[in-house]
């Protein structure tokens, strides 16, 4: 008889058990969708379409881009080379044309001084894309890097424009 009971315990409590569960995967799935929906609506992220958008509606043909991160330049040509200034605005380092596997800048690109420095050289506009440069709130070498190179180059910085995750600079010599 006490077998029976306790089986007869479980049997009810297992049903009650199995809908608190079923009932926190729903909650989750339903958490999960709305955020995800948030996500993709563009009201989280980083602008890279409007960010693009600017660039290509701004920039003059001969422009270059510039990115710090390097990875930031997916999602930003993801946008860019639909547009028709991709065809006479060029990345500026790694100086890899558009649409020349993208993702190979996922993997981290080391951001010397001297070689952004002479990847600066034919350029007289230039438009700095940036994305979590300030993320440790200290010293970055690779934006320090960005910036020297184009300080020695004789750029100045003219305009500055923020969007969602990014900002985007235009400097001049």
């Amino acid at each position: 008889m006490t077998t029976a009971r306790r089986y007869l315990g479980h049997a009810v409590q297992a049903p009650c058990a199995i809908g608190v569960r079923a009932v926190g995967v729903s909650a989750a799935a339903v958490v999960f969708a709305v955020g995800l929906a948030h996500w993709y609506s563009g009201a989280a992220g980083a602008d890279y379409r409007g960010a693009s958008s600017y660039v290509s509606r701004t920039a003059k043909a001969g422009d270059g881009v510039l990115f710090y991160a390097p990875y930031v330049r997916i999602p930003f040509e993801l946008y860019f080379r639909e547009t028709r200034r991709s065809h006479e605005v060029r990345p500026v380092y790694p100086a890899v044309p558009w649409s020349r596997a993208p993702a190979r800048f996922i993997r981290f690109v080391p951001m010397p001084r001297s070689a952004i420095s002479t990847a600066l050289a034919p350029f007289r506009r230039i438009w700095l894309v940036l994305a979590q440069y300030r993320l440790y709130g200290q010293a970055d070498p690779g934006y320090d890097h960005v910036l020297s190179a184009l300080r020695g180059r004789g750029f100045r910085l003219v305009q500055e424009r923020s969007y969602v995750g990014l900002v985007v600079r235009r400097y001049n010599r």
